[in-house]
């Protein structure tokens, strides 16, 4: 629980920024290391955007698997695509 409390803070601090990362899955989190104490990493930010609080884009990027509906079909989308990736890593 701790840890995923820590991607989802990771995230909020992305985002307060305006960075989407738009490719969010276990691949792409590492652990300072093996212990319970271990801090998240959130790397891997060849497809992110920064985007204005109201922009919104189309683009088709991301891990099948972990991708939301929107990307999918093409519709417009904002930083909650990041959110709909942390439901599946959570799930």
């Amino acid at each position: 629980a701790e840890l995923m409390k820590q991607l989802a803070l990771g995230l909020q601090y992305l985002h307060s920024y305006g960075i989407i990362h738009r490719d969010l899955k276990p691949d792409n989190i590492m652990m300072t290391d093996r212990t319970s104490s271990a801090q998240i990493k959130i790397m891997d930010f060849g497809l992110s955007k920064i985007m204005g609080p109201q922009e919104k884009t189309h683009d088709g990027f991301g891990t099948l698997t972990f991708v939301s509906p929107e990307i999918l079909t093409r519709k417009p989308y904002n930083k909650s695509v990041d959110i709909w990736s942390l439901g599946i890593i959570y799930y």
